[in-house]
């Protein structure tokens, strides 16, 4: 036993003795680092200057971030169609159509309809027929040999809309207007009626730019369109479902903290946005008719 014990010493020994020879154990630092999540792409038309555009959309960027936790970036698509393209492909997670727009661009593709805006008090918004004040045009008849300016083939407010209500007024604009011009924003339209570029444009009724000018009676509205449910915010119904739910529940729960709420501030006073309400809830206010 005591040989036993002898060599199991030995070993030992030796052992520490083939260690020593090696540089002292240093203990390695073992960093976990939490991979990043990609950022969520919000895609929007050009219907202000680039500037304006952020600007306006920033209250929303900042509570998204803040409500899903991982950076977002927004893209401007160069008009409805190439925004309908990006949502498509998977290059945008989530897109502000106009009423008009989806309605034309969805076709088969499979999107939702994630939420809409509530604007002073109302769900719906309408398209308007403007002139300058002192252009003589004083009615839709008045427009006929005239100059007339469009903002897209795909704008509810500035080109659906106002076409269909043209049409009931027996008004074809290819064979009544002298020219037609599409601009790609609102803003663009009402300030080619000021600068008399067009004799008369079809926009957006709560356009910052015309509300103001409407004010000062530079310009006038010679009609409005039938009401437009506001714009939709789009997601594909290929978003993974917990991303579509945190997105919906932030956008339609914004009004609800006291966060969202200074960022909707900023948004009542740039497009009147109150809060964010769900499509069941606008179907509801429709069948009730209470958008007339």
């Amino acid at each position: 036993m005591k040989k036993y014990i002898f060599i199991v010493l030995a070993c030992i020994l030796a052992a520490a003795g083939y260690f020593y020879q090696f540089e002292p154990f240093s203990p390695v630092r073992i960093e976990l680092i939490a991979e990043k999540l990609p950022p969520l792409r919000m895609g929007v038309i050009p219907y202000l200057p680039t500037d304006e555009l952020k600007k306006e959309f920033q209250p929303v960027i900042d509570y998204l971030q803040l409500k899903i936790k991982r950076p977002v970036i927004l893209n401007v698509a160069a008009d409805y169609k190439s925004l309908a393209r990006l949502l498509e492909q998977g290059k945008i997670h989530i897109a502000g159509f106009s009423h008009g727009s989806y309605e034309l661009l969805k076709g088969e593709n499979k999107w939702e309809i994630l939420c809409r805006p509530v604007q002073r008090q109302e769900v719906f918004h309408r398209g308007r027929i403007i002139a300058k004040a002192n252009s003589g045009i004083k009615n839709l008849s008045d427009l006929k040999g005239r100059t007339f300016a469009y903002v897209d083939k795909y704008s509810g407010s500035g080109f659906v809309f106002p076409n269909r209500l043209l049409q009931k007024q027996d008004i074809s604009p290819l064979r009544d207007f002298s020219e037609i011009f599409f601009t790609l924003s609102h803003e663009a339209s009402v300030k080619g009626v000021l600068e008399g570029k067009y004799d008369a444009a079809a926009v957006y009724d709560n356009a910052p730019l015309l509300l103001s000018e409407l004010a000062n009676k530079s310009l006038i509205a010679i009609a409005d369109t039938e009401a437009i449910p506001t714009d939709p915010m789009v997601v594909s119904s290929d978003l993974e479902a917990p991303l579509k739910a945190s997105l919906q529940s932030a956008m339609t729960n914004m009004h609800n903290d006291e966060e969202g709420k200074k960022l909707l501030a900023l948004l009542y006073e740039s497009r009147g946005i109150e809060r964010y309400i769900t499509e069941a809830e606008v179907q509801e206010i429709i069948r009730l008719g209470d958008g007339e």
